[in-house]
C-alpha cells in the first residue's frame, strides 16, 4: 500500500486496496493463498490436494455403539418374529381342535 499511496497512505486510502494485495501475494486467482510467503509453491499445493484421501471417514465411537445396538434391535426383532409365527400356527391348531370338540359334544349329545 505504502508503494502506490506513500507514506501516508492510511489517511489518504484507509481501506485496503484489493488490486495491491493481489500483487503482493503473487497474483494468484481467487480462493488461492500464498502460504508462507511462496514456501510452498502452487505445484506442491496441487500434489499435497491430489493425494489419497481415506474412502470412508472414520466411524465415531458413538456410530459404532448405534451400529451394534441397531444390529442386535434388528436380531431381537427376527426372534419376535419367529415367535408371532409360532403363536399363530398354535392359534390355528387350538382354534381347530376346538371346533372339532364341539362337533363332537353336539353328535354325542
Amino acid at each position: 500500500m505504502e508503494n502506490k499511496y506513500g507514506p501516508n497512505w492510511r489517511v489518504v486510502h484507509p481501506e485496503l486496496d484489493g488490486a495491491v494485495i493481489y500483487e503482493c501475494v503473487g497474483r494468484m486467482p481467487h480462493g488461492k493463498l500464498g502460504i508462507a510467503d511462496g514456501a510452498i509453491s502452487i505445484s506442491e499445493k496441487e500434489t499435497i490436494k491430489r493425494r489419497k484421501r481415506c474412502a470412508q471417514p472414520n466411524a465415531t465411537a458413538r456410530e459404532k455403539r448405534l451400529e451394534r445396538e441397531n444390529k442386535e434391535l434388528r436380531k431381537e426383532n427376527d426372534r419376535y418374529h419367529e415367535l408371532q409365527r409360532v403363536v399363530r400356527v398354535i392359534c390355528v391348531v387350538n382354534n381347530y381342535m376346538v371346533k372339532k370338540m364341539y362337533l363332537l359334544l353336539i353328535l354325542n349329545c
